[in-house]
């Protein structure tokens, strides 16, 4: 049986701040989340690398939502929970919701267990209200059994911070950088538009045989992308051009065109598998903080590659000395 991209937004519109923060939260908190997928599945939907699993969000913005409020905006997570597509997680993403809601009002992720008996049986009756209105819900699959085992796999998410907050938490807590919060509000501003961008592209009533298939439609963002989005902004660093930075000319002087491109080659690849090696995540943070950091004090490139704690680099793989000078070079040509 296909499944019919249905989208609960019959308008273009640009992506919320919920919606942005959404994403984040789902980076932030599922490693295994390479692709995003905007408006398509549902507001986001992250899927693995190999388009086999997913872990669907519905997001809503409104700061005081009431259990059938709350229910009615579960129909497209329950949409999919029914579909024979793989999700993983099913998670709504809410601005906020009335004191009754909670069982212990401090914690803002949570399942059933942390939901009012009062509030649980109002979930369960918008839910059920919302789906009977649905016509891409099957009425066979509107009993009490199907509702109740959904909701016993919901992840309900309360907004729990400003912009700037839900960037810094993509940031390695060992990188001792002075940012401050408007600095990390443009980036979420950049990030917002980015998956605006995608909104506008029109995707409804088609329909696909598999997950993977979202792919054609050009309607997702890369995990990696993000963050080198978010690791660029910080250190002022561009690791896609091939460009020589003035300060690591001196490096590749009297040496040919092609040479000096295979160089420059390869130091990008080796930053970029620094940059995006999960299990290296602080150890590269550490190595960014300390030479942003040793640059406002030093201009020479070999004074700031002496200075750096060897210990540490040696721990991070596809780092050597020429890769090292060159990273050193982007972000002194990037402070400028």
């Amino acid at each position: 049986m296909k499944y019919t991209i249905t989208s609960t937004e019959k308008t273009k519109m640009k992506a919320s701040d919920s919606e942005t923060k959404a994403m984040l939260h789902l980076m932030n908190h599922y490693d295994e989340v390479y692709w995003f997928v905007i408006d398509f599945f549902n507001d986001v939907t992250g899927i693995n690398s190999l388009g086999l699993s997913a872990w669907d969000i519905q997001s809503k913005s409104k700061k005081k939502l009431y259990g059938k409020e709350i229910g009615r905006d579960l129909v497209t997570l329950f949409k999919n929970y029914n579909s024979k597509l793989k999700f993983e997680k099913y998670i709504v993403f809410l601005g906020g919701v009335a004191d009754s809601v909670r069982v212990d009002k401090n914690v803002n992720i949570f399942d059933l267990s942390n939901i009012a008996d009062k509030t649980f049986k109002s979930i369960k009756e918008g839910l059920e209200e919302e789906s009977e209105k649905k016509l891409y819900i099957n009425n066979d699959d509107i009993t009490d059994e199907k509702i109740i085992a959904f909701l016993e796999k919901v992840i309900f998410v309360i907004d729990y911070g400003n912009k700037a907050d839900y960037i810094k938490k993509c940031v390695s807590e060992n990188a001792q950088i002075k940012l401050s919060d408007e600095f990390f509000e443009k980036i979420f501003n950049e990030i917002r538009n980015m998956q605006s961008s995608l909104k506008n592209i029109e995707t409804e009533g088609i329909e696909i045989d598999e997950l993977s298939d979202f792919e054609r439609y050009k309607k997702h963002l890369k995990s990696e992308n993000i963050k080198l989005l978010i690791i660029s902004r910080c250190f002022h660093i561009n690791t896609t051009s091939l460009q020589v930075p003035i300060g690591f000319t001196s490096f590749i002087n009297n040496r040919d065109e092609e040479d000096i491109q295979d160089i420059l080659e390869e130091c990008k690849n080796n930053i970029n598998r620094i940059l995006f090696d999960k299990n290296n995540k602080d150890l590269s943070w550490d190595l960014l903080t300390d030479i942003y950091n040793l640059l406002e004090e030093y201009t020479s490139i070999d004074d700031v590659f002496d200075r750096l704690d060897k210990n540490k680099l040696t721990k991070i793989q596809f780092l050597d000395f020429i890769t090292t000078k060159y990273l050193i070079s982007l972000i002194k040509e990037g402070k400028k």
